[in-house]
């Protein structure tokens, strides 16, 4: 039975190299996955600090066919997380993603 209106993914491992990329956590299955789970019109919440690994996340979500982008609601952007707390104190900056289940 599908369950749940939001899945949310904060600061996954990105696994950096090359040759640990298939470690990481949103890949292309992880969308089909997340549908299995969410209720109809159910969304995804992803946030990252690592460019490379949030452009992977754009392309397997923009790619499966079954969701679209939508802007993070402001008062969830406006909840920041230890990691993110952290980063940013880094000058890191903070990539956010919604993306809805059609």
């Amino acid at each position: 039975k599908k369950a749940f209106e939001a899945i949310h993914v904060y600061f996954p491992d990105p696994w950096p190299k090359d040759r640990h990329a298939r470690h990481r956590l949103v890949d292309f299955e992880f969308p089909h996955e997340a549908a299995r789970l969410l209720k109809q019109g159910g969304i995804v919440h992803l946030r990252t600090d690592d460019g490379v690994y949030f452009k992977q996340m754009q392309t397997v979500f923009g790619t499966h066919g079954g969701y679209v982008e939508e802007k993070t609601p402001t008062e969830l952007a406006a909840r920041v997380t230890e990691f993110e707390t952290e980063f940013n104190a880094q000058g890191k900056h903070t990539n956010r993603a919604s993306w809805r289940l059609q």
